[in-house]
């Protein structure tokens, strides 16, 4: 028996039974996410501003890419990863603060990293869901 707010880590196969006065709740990561395309948003420059629509942490990277930037939030927990102006990963909770998605025509920068990628534009962020974060959960019993 486990007290309520344990966490059990389990590889292979997990057999729990519940019963209707008390149910377990599995939560699991959920697997297999392939990071998704959200819109193009307003975002303010993160070396001049602290007011940021994607306001977890950043990086300047001169070789980004879109792939790099999400790898990078997903790994810091964030569900949310953007690039500004080609060059700009910027993560986040949240999205869409500052303003509605702007319409693709403002996120038409080249990744300076990949060229087939875009990576926002001077004022604007291309917005992914990377994945992190995202939990299922099963009742047995209950």
């Amino acid at each position: 028996q486990m007290a309520p707010g344990r966490t059990l880590n389990v590889q292979g196969v997990l057999d729990a039974r519940g019963t209707p006065a008390a149910p377990i709740i599995i939560t699991s990561l959920q697997a297999n996410f392939t990071p998704r395309y959200i819109g193009c948003f307003y975002e303010s420059d993160p070396t001049q501003s602290s007011n940021h629509d994607l306001s977890g942490p950043f990086l300047t990277n001169a070789s980004s890419t879109m792939s790099s930037c999400l790898q990078y939030c997903y790994d810091q927990g964030f569900p949310y990863a953007g690039v500004r102006a080609a060059q700009y990963c910027l993560c986040g909770r949240t999205y869409g603060q500052l303003s509605s998605a702007q319409g693709d025509s403002q996120c038409y920068y080249q990744c300076s990293g990949n060229s087939t990628q875009k990576c926002g534009g001077p004022y604007s962020s291309s917005v992914w869901a990377t994945g992190a974060g995202l939990w299922n959960q099963v009742a047995i019993g209950g």
